[in-house]
């Protein structure tokens, strides 16, 4: 498309002088100054490493097309291609501004060809071919946006299938075929030691396996839950520590990526309590603000010095991993991590995502 946009500048650019000499003549000022346009647009338009930002360079146009349409107005036209340059550099609100200035520019340049003797037709004229642009490529771009979005979320349903489908298919069938194997040991092997070990190893393999299967069943979706339910599962789900969870504020609808980035910090913030802080009871909270939505998790363990290692955890087996995910996850999402902890008096992790409005 832009190739095209280029190549129709010119073409307007050669048409307007050649209308501009076939009835004013030869004009060394006007030809100049066309000249100076064809060179700005190549270095600002076409070669587009020379300015950055390329609205810069797109200013230095419009003077110099500004300059030569107050000489001759029949160059008023070359300011098509501009409008595209506008609507692709610029957000809406601003693009619309500079269409709407320049198209004046153009209105009043036909009129002044005619003799300063208003008409209809050369003011309606330009005005509606720049608002049916302005339109049109408004939403293809919000067109183009909402079909990237759309690949982008089928895409990561396909990926979530796919891993759901690899670890049923290879860990959980080979952890099964695992238990049966111990099952059978512990039936040949009577000693008292060996008997007691390999009963430990497969309640641990059962376990694992059910942790599994559940992480399989929330890969695919909430499954038709709520956020609510699908948070309030994973606390009645934890091993150790008693888990309360509340919810404040008037619940409203959030993006499924939203709510799944949510789930999954809760998930992982759990695992670190249950897993690492030796703690006796653990509070999560799901608060709903008019702009962004809120996760507290605060446990009473054995937390660490959070003042003096940079809200992180001492290095150790886990945990410091499991933070840094839940950090990493709610920078994704846009939102933001605060981290406080003091030895032997808990941690405390609150996460905050934007939800730009969100309604009930």
């Amino acid at each position: 498309m832009r190739v095209w946009m280029h190549a129709g500048f010119y073409l307007l650019l050669a048409s307007s002088a050649a209308r501009y000499v076939a009835r004013h003549g030869w004009s060394a000022p006007v030809l100049g100054l066309a000249a100076l346009l064809a060179i700005a647009y190549a270095v600002a338009m076409v070669w587009r490493p020379v300015w950055r930002p390329r609205r810069v360079g797109l200013l230095v146009v419009a003077v110099v097309w500004l300059a030569i349409v107050l000489v001759a107005p029949s160059f008023a036209l070359c300011a098509v291609p501009l409008v595209f340059v506008a609507l692709d550099d610029y957000s809406p609100r601003t693009a619309v501004t500079i269409i709407a200035v320049l198209t004046a520019v153009v209105v009043l340049s036909f009129v002044r060809l005619n003799g300063w003797h208003p008409d209809v037709g050369l003011i309606a004229g330009p005005a509606g071919v720049a608002i049916i642009t302005t339109a049109a490529y408004l939403q293809l771009a919000r067109t183009s946006q909402a079909l990237a979005e759309s690949r982008r979320r089928a895409g990561a349903l396909e990926e979530r299938a796919r891993l759901a489908r690899d670890l049923h298919d290879t860990v959980a069938q080979g952890m099964s075929s695992v238990n049966l194997l111990l099952q059978a040991a512990a039936r040949a092997w009577p000693a008292d030691a060996a008997q007691a070990n390999l009963r430990q190893a497969m309640t641990v393999n059962r376990d694992t396996l059910g942790d599994i299967r559940t992480v399989v069943m929330d890969l695919n979706s909430l499954q038709g839950r709520s956020l609510e339910q699908a948070i309030a599962d994973v606390c009645a789900g934890v091993r150790g520590p008693g888990v309360r969870f509340a919810v404040d504020g008037d619940r409203y609808a959030l993006p499924e990526q939203t709510a799944m980035t949510l789930l999954r910090i809760a998930q992982g913030a759990l695992a670190n309590v249950a897993e690492h802080a030796q703690a006796q009871t653990a509070a999560v909270t799901l608060s709903y603000l008019p702009n962004e939505v809120r996760l507290d998790v605060v446990d009473d363990g054995v937390g660490f010095d959070s003042a003096h290692s940079g809200a992180r955890p001492p290095a150790g087996p886990g945990r410091g991993f499991g933070l840094e995910a839940i950090a990493r996850r709610a920078e994704l999402a846009g939102g933001r991590v605060t981290i406080e902890s003091e030895p032997g008096r808990g941690t405390a992790i609150a996460v905050a995502i934007p939800t730009e409005g969100a309604s009930s």
